[in-house]
């Protein structure tokens, strides 16, 4: 899923990562979810791309300009791709709010595919 940038670590250690990573990714959600429904939809929103870069280590620029497909096959062999749809999902709710319905509308799109390469 996640690499810690070792290669030679202690299968424990990696899945204390990898936990630790998820429980960060979770915790973002219900923070953005939490700013989002408080009516902060600009605090979300930074909380969103501040996600994208220190959880996920990408550029929430760089995912807004790729298409789809380009962001599936950058994640083939990094686990961020289910992560990334759920923030792209919530991103679209922020969006909608601050009346950007064209750019919600085309984050849900991608959110919903990269949820289908996930579960295909």
């Amino acid at each position: 899923m996640f690499s810690t940038g070792k290669s030679s670590e202690d299968p424990g250690e990696q899945q204390d990562f990898i936990l630790r990573v998820i429980r960060q990714i979770i915790q973002a959600l219900a923070d953005i979810a939490k700013l989002r429904s408080s009516g902060k939809p600009e605090q979300a929103l930074v909380e969103v791309h501040d996600a994208c870069r220190s959880l996920l280590g990408i550029d929430p620029e760089l995912v807004r300009l790729l298409g789809s497909e380009a962001l599936i096959r950058m994640s083939e062999d990094q686990g961020w791709l289910e992560p990334l749809a759920k923030l792209l999902a919530e991103e679209a709710l922020i969006r909608d709010l601050l009346g950007q319905t064209t750019l919600a509308e085309s984050l849900r799109e991608k959110s919903r595919v990269l949820l289908a390469a996930v579960k295909a």
